[in-house]
């Protein structure tokens, strides 16, 4: 008589946090009918993983498995797992390693003013990063603006000072004009991100620009601009205007929509 056969299953890592996808499995049940066999679980780690964690379910299909393992809330470690097969007579294993990771805490930043005036002068801002699962020195900063001629041009800079020091250079060439909207991200090796808003004035006299209407088709128009301003609108001119979330130009609004829009920094 031949003994049942379980298929290999792969060691698994999964976050705190996290819930670890269905693992599939076969068994063969030799000469038994694979619906007359039975299924045990095992873990060495029930601090971690309890048996009665391990949930195995049949599939539609003879002798397909669906495995899934629920660890302890706020536990992280190593668990050996053993999926065992029996006929009555013949028993096989299969064994793997499930690792569950600490959470991934998302890196930190300290505050950056959210307004920035560097009208014909430089501005330093210094700024600290951190992360409690990874250096500093590993983490991704960079900056994000519709405006990258700002970028191009230099007028912003990110400098390392060693560890988690970091300085924001603003407007060093004191040439720049007109008004950005910038973030400020940081991110660490597994993607997880914080980032900080702001705006910098690098010249207060510059006008808001004109906003364009432009016929699209018979139903709609579009409103074009240029410079990182932010589109607002409102039904009637007496009622408070209502920032568009992420309009930029060229915005397409249908002709049917009454209303008024404007622009603001």
């Amino acid at each position: 008589k031949q003994a049942p056969l379980i298929s290999v299953i792969e060691d698994q890592t999964m976050r705190l946090g996290e819930i670890l996808e269905a693992i599939e499995f076969n068994v063969t049940g030799g000469q038994t009918d694979s619906n007359e066999l039975a299924i045990g679980v095992g873990s060495d780690n029930p601090d971690l993983i309890p048996e009665a964690n391990i949930l195995v379910s049949p599939s539609p299909v003879a002798g397909q498995y669906s495995l899934r393992i629920l660890p302890w809330a706020q536990k992280s470690g190593v668990a050996n797992i053993t999926i065992s097969v029996t006929d009555g007579e013949f028993v096989s294993q299969a064994l793997f390693q499930l690792v569950v990771l600490e959470a991934n805490d998302p890196p930190t930043i300290t505050a950056i003013p959210e307004r920035i005036n560097a009208v014909g002068r430089d501005v330093v801002i210094p700024f600290i990063i951190g992360d409690s699962d990874d250096e500093a020195s590993s983490l991704l900063v960079y900056l994000e603006t519709q405006e990258t001629r700002y970028l191009t041009q230099g007028d912003l800079l990110i400098v390392d000072q060693g560890g988690g020091q970091r300085q924001l250079i603003i407007n060093r060439t004191e040439k720049a004009k007109g008004i950005g909207r910038f973030k400020l991200v940081v991110v660490d090796g597994d993607g997880a991100s914080v980032s900080s808003d702001f705006l910098v004035d690098f010249s207060l006299e510059q006008s808001t620009p004109a906003l364009n209407l432009q016929v699209v088709d018979d139903t709609n128009i579009a409103l074009v601009w240029e410079g990182n301003y932010r589109l607002y609108y409102s039904q009637s001119i007496d009622e408070p205007f209502q920032e568009v979330l992420d309009a930029s130009s060229p915005y397409v609004a249908p002709m049917n929509k009454q209303g008024f829009y404007k622009l603001m920094p």
